[in-house]
């Protein structure tokens, strides 16, 4: 039988487990198949394409890259050097790209995952405490949810109803109230007709441009 306590935090358990079909949200980004939606967030709208962490940071670096890149373009055709602090600083920003922060983060997430592994015992019942080396709690956090979703293509909706597009956005997935299939009514301002307006899927990188 079950003492009250295990209930207890059974029941807290259930309470924290997220709605499945955001995992689904997760796994979907993780295919590299763009398929738009729209979440309620905190009472806005935003409508995009889940993508992989990799495409959300090569489009940033692309970004700041290019921002680097017109600013370098503006001392050649004034004839000027790009003064020596901010020379170092475009160095540092393009030696510490996010691309590879990411890459290493899910190196670092694979060797981790590939060390708890080789030490759960083979066939027999095993609880985390038991792992060696801190393992355990290693193991507890591999196996914490993801907080974060990656929208690409992203446009927010702020009330009462102006739309802006914001290319790419996090979402923090404990503050999405709902979600949908991207599918939304412009105005007839938008369209010409006031036509309702459906988002089409493809890859993260066509949604990415």
């Amino acid at each position: 039988m079950a003492s009250d306590s295990e209930i207890d935090l059974a029941a807290l358990a259930a309470a924290a487990e997220r709605d499945p079909t955001i995992g689904w949200l997760i796994d979907l980004a993780e295919s590299g198949f763009a398929v738009p939606v729209t979440l309620v967030v905190d009472g806005y709208l935003i409508t995009g394409a889940p993508m992989r962490d990799e495409h959300w940071g090569a489009a940033l670096d692309s970004q700041v890259e290019g921002i680097i890149a017109v600013a370098e373009e503006h001392y050649g055709r004034s004839g000027e050097e790009v003064p020596a602090d901010q020379a170092r600083a475009f160095e540092l920003i393009r030696r510490n790209r996010l691309t590879d922060a990411l890459r290493q983060r899910r190196e670092q997430q694979s060797r981790r995952r590939a060390e708890i592994e080789a030490a759960i015992p083979e066939g027999e019942q095993w609880d985390p405490k038991d792992l060696p080396d801190g393992m355990g709690v290693l193991w507890a956090r591999e196996h914490a949810r993801e907080r974060f979703l990656t929208l690409a293509g992203a446009s927010v909706l702020i009330p009462p109803g102006r739309r802006e597009d914001v290319g790419t956005v996090r979402v923090d997935i404990d503050r999405i109230g709902a979600w949908w299939p991207a599918r939304y009514q412009t105005t007839e301002e938008d369209t010409g007709g006031g036509a309702e307006e459906e988002v089409s899927g493809g890859t993260a990188e066509q949604q990415g441009d």
